[in-house]
């Protein structure tokens, strides 16, 4: 089978041999897109969607949490309704349009951090007092480092419901 393959390989002419390995690379070059490429741009996909579903089931899970309580609490006023980790989420979503957060992460029931990255420092600053007057939530520690662009800053915050 070699020998034969080798053989109609030297008949060809050298123009021939030229397209056979255009083609080979071609097909190459598909197949390798087809059979590993796509594949882990579909997966990546997938687990985006996992992880924004998860992430919508948490945030309903910490109101419905908020809502029910252990009973004994009063209703708070709407300002500061709904768990901390939610109203944050949904005031980052609503209130950060050029950059969301790149990490939410609760601490404990009144304390939520934040990490954002490469945010105008205005932006920060008027997403920070909107929590503070329409949410009752107020920055406890703000960590700023100056990013490479111009007006830009990378931030962690400490977020507490205002007492």
């Amino acid at each position: 089978m070699r020998d034969q393959l080798i053989g109609h390989w030297a008949r060809l002419a050298p123009r021939e041999r030229i397209m056979v390995l255009v083609a080979g690379g071609a097909l190459t070059l598909t197949l390798l897109f087809l059979l590993v490429w796509e594949p882990l741009v579909q997966h990546r996909q997938q687990q985006a969607a996992a992880l924004d579903a998860a992430r919508a089931v948490a945030v309903r899970l910490e109101e419905i949490g908020a809502e029910v309580g252990d009973g004994t609490q009063q209703a708070r006023p709407s300002v500061a309704s709904g768990a901390l980790l939610a109203t944050v989420d949904r005031a980052a979503r609503a209130g950060l349009t050029d950059t969301p957060p790149s990490r939410i992460q609760p601490e404990q029931d009144r304390e939520v951090r934040v990490w954002i990255d490469e945010i105008a420092f205005e932006n920060l600053l008027r997403w920070v007092d909107d929590l503070e007057r329409k949410q009752g939530v107020r920055a406890q520690t703000i960590d700023l480092e100056r990013s490479e662009q111009p007006g830009r800053v990378n931030a962690r915050l400490t977020l507490v419901r205002a007492s």
